[in-house]
């Protein structure tokens, strides 16, 4: 995709998470969102995606509340499938080569249960 592209996409990327205990049932992305700029990102290098996936999964991991804190382990899958499903989703309608293969190249993700 072409940075003027990418500007005119008001340099902000809304991405979904769980919006209540009822809808972390559903095992997937949901609702909440939180913006995540990437004006001062060049997402056509790999340094560029790189910080463009750490800036999603950062976000990924405040709208599914993941915490810090000891909690139930049933709590913490769903908070690792939350954000493993939002992040996937997030990189797809980026529709960024670059960025897709930055994400395909990660190891398995432990977001909840490595906090």
């Amino acid at each position: 995709m072409h940075r003027p592209i990418l500007s005119a996409l008001a340099a902000v990327l809304a991405i979904a998470a769980i919006a209540s205990p009822a809808a972390a049932e559903t095992w997937g992305p949901a609702t909440d969102t939180q913006r995540v700029s990437y004006a001062d990102i060049n997402l056509d290098t790999p340094r560029g995606a790189q910080e463009m996936l750490a800036r999603i999964e950062v976000a990924a991991r405040n709208v599914c509340d993941v915490r810090n804190a000891p909690r139930p382990l049933y709590e913490r899958l769903i908070a690792d499938r939350c954000v493993r499903s939002t992040v996937s989703s997030t990189v797809a309608t980026m529709h960024n080569p670059m960025l897709t293969a930055s994400y395909q190249g990660r190891d398995t993700f432990t977001f909840a249960s490595a906090r």
